[in-house]
């Protein structure tokens, strides 16, 4: 819904619509002669009735369009701080050394074989 209301804003419905007027116009034309002078009679110059209306529109569109103004009162100004430098040093030791590094299941003890059972279960 939100790339539809997009596309109705910036007015690319009347793109959409001169693109299928343009091949509904090489479709006719090469049904006559080649595809080579379809695609030139139909970028040539002379129009359809839909892309008369897209032109038209176009020009609609543009005549109601507000000119924004220039003046400093109409323009956002953003204030940027600049962001402080981060140093993060790295401990001088580590807690533990990586050539240390143990394997506990060895040193643990097999646990008892049956389990033992309580007395009075």
């Amino acid at each position: 819904m939100g790339l539809f209301l997009c596309c109705l804003t910036t007015g690319a419905q009347w793109d959409l619509l001169q693109g299928f007027a343009w091949g509904r116009m090489i479709a006719n034309y090469s049904r006559t002669e080649g595809l080579g002078n379809a695609i030139t009679d139909t970028f040539g110059g002379q129009m359809c009735s839909i892309c008369r209306m897209v032109a038209k529109a176009h020009q609609e569109e543009q005549s109601r369009a507000p000119i924004p103004s220039l003046k400093r009162e109409n323009k956002v100004q953003f204030f940027f701080q600049a962001v402080p430098v981060v140093t993060v040093k790295a401990p001088d030791q580590l807690a533990w050394s990586p050539t240390e590094v143990r394997i506990l299941s060895q040193e643990r003890a097999m646990p008892p074989v049956p389990p033992p059972r309580t007395e009075g279960a």
